[in-house]
């Protein structure tokens, strides 16, 4: 008996120890998984004509905060613009030069490495498209404005519009069209007929290099020139 009892023992021992080093090359077999990368931008200085997508005149600085998930031993920017990659986890950036640029961003870590790619995300703007993106939020405003009162005509004409509340209204005042900007107020001062167009402005801020050119479509009312 105690022959048996000493043979089962052993198996028993045997048994354990080969479960013990089965569960030990399990563990040293699992993988790590990679980081997911994401991130946002803000701008924190300059002079920002919309959020979304961002773009601005230069200088413009973004500050850029990572979303990543995951264990991560490394982030390395590439800003897009020429200039040397950043290893920090939340830079700023700040462009200088015209021109839409391509942020990436590659988070590493021990389970392997993950990109994000934006295209276009900082869209850096000459005085003429910045001059033309805020001419174009006015009108997409005014629009917005008729169609929520559901009129196709304002209360009243204006001179002079910068963006800026009790003005340009329609519906007897039921809608404002600075409600519907994402951006105010103007650098420029736009006169706006009755139906909505826009039909004449005054550049203020942007300069006498600008050019308010409405021959080629009065309906576009545009700036050329820088």
């Amino acid at each position: 008996m105690f022959r048996c009892l000493t043979r089962r023992t052993i198996r028993l021992a045997v048994a354990a120890s080969l479960m013990a080093l089965m569960l030990l090359v399990g563990l040293s077999c699992a993988k790590t998984p990679a980081p997911t990368a994401g991130f946002t931008g803000a701008v924190t200085e300059g002079d920002l004509i919309t959020d979304k997508p961002i773009a601005g005149l230069a200088p413009l600085t973004i500050k850029f905060t990572d979303k990543s998930t995951g264990e991560i031993t490394e982030w390395r920017w590439n800003f897009g613009d020429g200039s040397p990659i950043v290893y920090e986890r939340n830079p700023s950036h700040t462009y200088t030069v015209d021109g839409k640029y391509t942020v990436q961003l590659v988070v590493k870590g021990p389970g392997g490495s993950d990109p994000e790619v934006k295209t276009w995300f900082a869209n850096i703007l000459s005085i003429s498209e910045a001059a033309n993106q805020e001419v174009n939020q006015a009108r997409e405003a005014i629009s917005k404005c008729m169609t929520a009162a559901g009129v196709t005509q304002l209360d009243a004409e204006v001179a002079g519009w910068d963006g800026s509340s009790d003005n340009v209204l329609a519906g007897g005042g039921a809608k404002d069209a600075a409600d519907y900007l994402t951006r105010k107020p103007f650098k420029a001062k736009y006169d706006v007929a009755q139906d909505g167009t826009i039909c004449s402005g005054d550049p203020v801020i942007w300069g006498s290099g600008i050019v308010w050119d409405a021959s080629y479509d009065p309906a576009r009312w545009r700036a050329v020139g820088d």
